[in-house]
This record gives structure tokens, sequence and C-alpha cells, in this order.
């Protein structure tokens, strides 16, 4: 559970950065 809860939080932190790069 906190495993899971740690990757998804990875993720919607790479998605948030990927996002501003291609903002930038």
């Amino acid at each position: 559970s906190v495993l899971n809860k740690s990757n998804l939080k990875g993720t919607k932190c790479g998605t948030v950065s990927a996002s501003f790069l291609h903002l930038k």
C-alpha cells in the first residue's frame, strides 16, 4: 500500500515535470 502510494506520487510528479518542460 505504501509502496503503491509512493509510486503513484512519483508518477504524478513525473507527469507534472514533463508537462512543465513541454510548456516551457
